[in-house]
């Protein structure tokens, strides 16, 4: 892996662990949240403001249930995120093998001295 982006030289870098652990937060988050709008109360009894407070009730209830969704939303696409740097790293590391018994073949060799 290249040293962390911003470093010298650039490049980039990840901990699998770190963004596994991001997924579990947010994952945890939602279902927090989840549980929130679960245990809501559904009616009200505020007297004359009953209404009012039913409505901004509704719409904290709303509010957490859209939150809850954005978190798993997020915690999928890090996830994503997370195996799709796998990825890069595999097949980077397979073509640098691929060059690496390219390059010690003396077929090979003698073919880019000829040809190169």
């Amino acid at each position: 892996m290249s040293m962390p982006y911003g470093e010298k030289n650039g490049g980039y870098s990840y901990t699998p662990d770190a963004l596994n652990g991001i997924v579990g937060q947010l994952h945890h988050g939602e279902q927090l949240l989840d549980r929130v709008a679960a245990r809501a109360v559904t009616g009200v009894d505020a007297g004359f403001s009953s209404a009012g407070v039913g409505a901004a009730l509704a719409g904290v209830i709303r509010m957490a249930t859209a939150a809850a969704g954005a978190l798993g939303g997020s915690a999928s696409k890090v996830h994503a995120a997370n195996g799709a740097y796998d990825d890069i790293e595999n097949t980077h590391a397979g073509q640098l093998k691929l060059n690496d018994k390219r390059d010690s073949d003396p077929d090979t060799q003698r073919e880019t001295h000829v040809h190169g």
